[in-house]
């Protein structure tokens, strides 16, 4: 609540000191071009976001496909050194799918909410669904769905 109420501060500020009248509706306005503002950017981090987390999430996996194939070298000491290595870094590779499973879940249910709201938030006559970011925020929740059923 403390952010909203400095943006508006902000907000009000900017729409006073860039005004010659003091009419009610250019300061609403102001205060709604922000919103929208405020409202893309926020769509836009939050489709980055899954866009890493969902590139992570591959990495990981195959990594641990990667590891768990068995390597066959000539000289047995250092097979099983190798060997130890690997059970490590395979342990830590499936700690990491599973980290980044729920980080994802978590940002896709995210965007997926802002994506739904969207239509219904309406600001005054500008279409968010024209937008790039609304566009792309779109694509992204429905490129990641399947993978996360």
């Amino acid at each position: 609540k403390k952010k909203s109420r400095k943006r508006r501060t902000f907000v009000l500020w900017r729409a006073r000191a860039g005004t010659t009248t003091s009419s009610g509706g250019v300061l609403v306005c102001y205060y709604h071009t922000s919103i929208m503002d405020s409202f893309l950017r926020q769509l836009k981090i939050k489709t980055g976001v899954l866009r890493r987390l969902s590139k992570e999430q591959k990495m990981y996996e195959q990594e641990v496909v990667d590891l768990g194939k068995p390597s066959s070298s000539g000289n047995e000491a250092e097979e099983a050194k190798l060997t130890s290595q690997q059970v490590q870094c395979l342990e830590e590779s499936k700690a990491m799918v599973r980290d980044t499973s729920v980080r994802l879940e978590k940002a896709f249910v995210d965007l997926e909410e802002m994506v739904e709201n969207a239509a219904k938030e309406g600001f005054d006559g500008e279409d968010v669904a024209e937008k790039e970011e609304f566009l792309n925020a779109r694509e992204m929740v429905e490129r990641v769905k399947p993978s996360l059923t």
